[in-house]
């Protein structure tokens, strides 16, 4: 629950709109926007982290063998013994 430091009265907002919103941000807290002592609106920061690529797929995919050394002459050879067949 959002201390009462945390409530501002919407006359105040709108003066100080631009700080308010860069303090939120900077800040990562709640403000509530009162109207005659009632709430009536809350502003909380957005978490724009975005997921590490590192690991992304860690659990999903499953790797057999070596994916950087790895040998296809069996099977592109088996492709050309089966086209002069």
């Amino acid at each position: 629950m959002p201390d009462e430091k945390d409530h501002i009265a919407v006359s105040d907002f709108k003066a100080r709109c631009l700080s308010l919103l860069e303090e939120v941000a900077t800040q990562h807290h709640m403000l509530i926007i009162t109207k005659y002592g009632k709430p009536i609106a809350r502003v909380c920061p957005i978490d724009n982290t975005k997921p590490a690529l590192l690991g992304s797929w860690k659990g999903i995919v499953e790797v057999h063998g070596d994916l950087a050394h790895f040998d296809s002459t069996n099977e592109w050879k088996a492709e050309w013994e089966t086209l002069d067949d």
